[in-house]
């Protein structure tokens, strides 16, 4: 049916409005016939024909809420959606006494001026919309690289007659504009304030899901050196999206500045027997706002925080871990006097030739060392009910802390206790070494002292 009458659009318009809801995205000044060519101005949606009978609306979704703003190399989805607001022509006397249904909404045809979006219905001659009120909505996606801005216009065409009569023609259109940015974390790595030095590294990660309570994943990561003179970016993070920034491999008697900052944490620590040479802080990406990280580690005068037996077993080139070889570098280093291990560990490490007393057995390998700190006998055999393997592996994290340069505050005198009860009972490393119900009270207050101690407990001194 052919209304070359724009009037009967508009009243047909008006009429609609009274009935149906358009969802309002910004507002526009459309001036709609009250009769006799008088008109008032009235709100309605942005992307509209010029009497409302069509609306588009065009938005960048990323994780299905609009965005202006991605970090660069993100994908977004670009949504457009048509509604056909037309649902009743108008009476027109005498040809039409009474309102009749509107017609559907035919060769609807939908065209982005980006190049790379072009087409969005799919078809060449348009698709038809039904009666209104009706709605379609299509999707393309596009990678919105860092510096890139995608600003276009959608464009749809349509008409109420079957025979594409100029007169029952309808346009509207709409844009939108999404920039991508660089969204990378900066960090800017010193040792006692200066950029690091020959071959020293340090590696930094970004994790989500890191907690007291959990390891979290890692999903990035970067290595501060001589060679980057301490600086680099970790990039492809996603904008207000909650993630923890971690310092790894801290070797003991180095402190970490990020252990200063209100909020820091040692991943997983609820969970007993953490790798305390990890520390994390949470941190929310945001592009006006550059996040920089600055991160100093240093020897402080008397010592770092010890490390946990966790850490031990995990830093050493015979453990599951093998994240390195600080625990034999530092068996390596028993008689001599103590010291924080060199960044970066000499290659090859040097061999364990003198080793640790614990009890009456010498500790001098590695595998040794792990099984002992895994609450177990040197051959590998689980022994943590047993108090003398309980207080062991913390004494042995003890020990090498102290030799590897840690604080050994006041626990000095309990470690001499120790060693003593170990003798006492004939503990070798080996079978379950009988002990009185003192003796195993005793090993047990002793284990708990020390396990304090390797976690870093800062108010430890005096212990009971």
């Amino acid at each position: 049916m052919n209304f070359n009458s724009s009037s009967l659009k508009i009243w047909a318009l008006v009429m609609l409005l009274a009935l149906t809801t358009v969802p309002v995205i910004g507002t526009t000044n459309l001036r709609i016939s009250t009769g006799q060519n008088s008109y008032t101005p009235m709100s309605f949606v942005d992307g509209s024909s010029t009497n409302g009978e069509i609306t588009v609306r065009k938005r960048a979704l990323l994780n299905g809420e609009p965005v202006d703003e991605v970090c660069g190399g993100q994908t977004v989805t670009f949504e457009y959606t048509v509604w056909n607001n037309v649902s009743f022509w108008p009476a027109d006397p005498p040809l039409y006494p009474n309102p009749i249904p509107a017609d559907p909404l035919y060769y609807v045809n939908i065209q982005d001026a980006h190049p790379s979006l072009g087409d969005i219905d799919g078809t060449t001659v348009g698709i038809t919309m039904p009666v209104g009120p009706s709605v379609v909505t299509f999707t393309k996606t596009k990678t919105i690289s860092a510096g890139e801005t995608v600003s276009s216009t959608v464009t749809v065409n349509a008409n109420y007659a079957i025979s594409g009569s100029p007169g029952d023609a309808v346009a509207a259109n709409d844009t939108w504009t999404v920039t991508g940015v660089n969204c990378d974390v900066g960090v800017e790595k010193r040792v006692n304030g200066a950029p690091p030095s020959g071959g020293q590294a340090f590696t930094f990660q970004v994790r989500t899901g890191a907690s007291v309570n959990s390891l979290g994943t890692t999903i990035t990561s970067g290595v501060a050196n001589a060679q980057n003179g301490g600086n680099f970016g970790i990039a492809s993070l996603q904008l207000n999206t909650a993630y923890q920034f971690c310092e790894t491999g801290l070797q003991p008697g180095w402190t970490t500045s990020l252990s200063q900052i209100a909020g820091s944490f040692i991943p997983n620590s609820a969970g007993g027997n953490p790798d305390n040479g990890v520390v994390c802080i949470n941190f929310i990406l945001n592009p006006d706002q550059p996040t920089v990280f600055q991160v100093n580690n240093s020897i402080p005068t008397g010592g770092a925080p010890a490390r946990t037996i966790g850490y031990w077993k995990n830093w050493s080139t015979c453990s599951k871990g093998n994240q390195g070889g600080i625990l034999d570098y530092v068996l390596s280093t028993f008689g001599s006097s103590p010291a924080a291990p060199p960044n970066p560990l000499p290659s090859p490490l040097p061999a364990i030739n003198t080793g640790v007393m614990f009890g009456s057995l010498k500790i001098d390998t590695c595998v040794e060392a792990v099984n002992i700190l895994d609450k177990s006998t040197i051959g590998g055999v689980k022994k943590a009910s047993h108090p003398a393997y309980n207080m062991g592996a913390q004494l042995l994290a003890v020990k090498l802390n102290i030799q590897g340069g840690a604080d050994p505050k006041c626990i000095g005198p309990y470690v001499i206790e120790a060693e003593q009860l170990l003798l006492a009972i004939g503990f070798n490393g080996s079978g379950s070494p009988s002990y009185s119900s003192t003796q195993g009270a005793r090993m047990n207050t002793l284990a708990t002292y020390f396990d304090r101690y390797n976690n870093g407990e800062s108010n430890l001194c005096p212990l009971p």
